[in-house]
């Protein structure tokens, strides 16, 4: 997953800067998303750019939704007000608030996650976050007492 995205990157700026000095063309800098006129193999470094963002975009969607499903599960999880350190809400909260500030500062591409599918899942997390966080809650009152 996540080393295979890395090497495509990697590969994609590399040879888009070793194609630009070699040849004398102007490469576009890296983590610009775009080639300018050159051609990696039979790909356009532009194309190849185009396929990372939409991989990291799969990427993201995914890793969003293993966080709802997380979140969701600690909900389920009975007793663990009365067993400390079972369930990280905390973290979880975190982790949700992240993906939230994600999809709101660069949400992925229409192709991947419609604007609709964005507006579920942000309210998704934004709901799951606030249960979570009226559990947290709970919990330290039941430990005040």
């Amino acid at each position: 997953g996540r080393r295979r995205l890395r090497a495509l990157a990697r590969r994609s700026v590399t040879a888009a800067a070793n194609a630009g000095t070699a040849t004398g063309t102007a490469a576009a800098s890296p983590g610009s998303g775009e080639g300018v006129g050159v051609a990696v193999g039979d790909v356009p470094v532009a194309a190849d750019s185009a396929r990372v963002r939409r991989l990291k975009d799969l990427v993201l969607v995914r890793e969003l939704r293993q966080a709802l499903t997380s979140g969701e599960f600690a909900l389920r999880i009975n007793g663990a007000e009365q067993r400390p350190g079972l369930v990280d809400f905390e973290g979880l909260c975190r982790r949700l608030s992240l993906f939230q500030e994600r999809l709101q500062k660069q949400p992925p591409d229409a192709g991947v996650l419609s604007s609709d599918g964005r507006e579920k899942a942000l309210d998704e997390l934004r709901l799951t976050r606030d249960r979570l966080e009226e559990r947290l809650v709970a919990m330290t009152r039941v430990e005040r007492q």
